[in-house]
């Protein structure tokens, strides 16, 4: 198994990561929405100072330009309007992305503390390193040929076996 934990995590990155944040007017957003809003620009301007140019964000809100932002992100990830509250007809954006070289990581947004939003936003930005990936490794048993079924008495991993070889 390969694994890297010490060091600066954008030493292990090759390319450019950007977090775009499809954010709706603060107008628009829920209260709690607002205050994390603050915190995701204070913990990526700290990525950002750490990245040595590696990280960048940039925060677009969707209705913006008669919304085509918003058709688009519906069409490339299905992300469409939240709503407000369930007798509310007010609906707004959230949601925060990294991008890289066409490879694209939702960021969940289930914490909104900052250790939350730092812990998954470092999750993400590890999808995109060398050296954070985990390997995995099947061990079944072995075909018990003194069966009268002919060795397949046990267990068959056949279906497991064919999806970790994709």
């Amino acid at each position: 198994m390969s694994y890297q934990t010490d060091g600066n995590l954008f030493d292990t990155i090759g390319t450019d990561i950007q977090l775009k944040a499809y954010v709706s007017s603060e107008s628009e957003l829920p209260v709690p929405l607002v205050d994390f809003n603050n915190v995701v620009k204070e913990v990526t301007k700290d990525f950002t100072s750490q990245s040595d140019g590696r990280f960048s964000t940039s925060f677009i809100n969707p209705r913006d330009d008669d919304g085509v932002v918003a058709a688009e992100i519906a069409e490339q990830y299905g992300f469409r309007p939240m709503s407000a509250g369930l007798f509310s007809d007010a609906s707004f954006f959230y949601y925060l992305t990294l991008e890289n070289e066409g490879q694209v990581v939702q960021l969940p947004i289930e914490d909104l503390s900052k250790e939350g939003f730092k812990r998954n936003l470092e999750a993400g930005i590890k999808r995109f390193a060398t050296g954070f990936t985990k390997n995995v490794a099947m061990v079944s048993p072995a075909p018990d040929y003194s069966s009268p079924y002919g060795g397949s008495s046990g267990a068959q991993y056949t279906t497991l076996q064919e999806f970790y070889r994709c």
